[in-house]
């Protein structure tokens, strides 16, 4: 299967001569599976994926996930993406060697 692009492709941060791709953060999560939730609970219908613009103005593509709705409630989870763990513990790792 495909990885779901997600909207940071092509966004990577340099330290030292180290590479790194952005990821997003556990905020972005929370804020996308509330927007996704409100709009399911509102329109009845479920989204595949629901969309959010991030404070540096960089437009994410997240897929609700655990899904559930009714008339009366809805709640929904995002995958925390993985990159913005290993970038602040290679971040980390290079401050400790400095």
């Amino acid at each position: 299967m495909a990885e779901q692009k997600n909207g940071l492709e092509g966004y990577f941060v340099t330290k030292g001569s180290k590479k790194l791709r952005y990821g997003y953060t556990t905020g972005s999560c929370a804020a996308a599976a509330a927007k996704a939730a409100t709009w399911m609970l509102l329109s009845q219908k479920k989204i595949e994926k629901i969309d959010l613009l991030t404070p540096r103005g960089i437009l994410l593509h997240l897929m609700p996930l655990d899904v559930c709705f009714d008339e009366q409630q809805a709640s929904c989870a995002i995958r925390k993406d993985k990159a913005m763990g290993k970038r602040i513990n290679a971040l980390a790792e290079d401050e400790q060697r400095s």
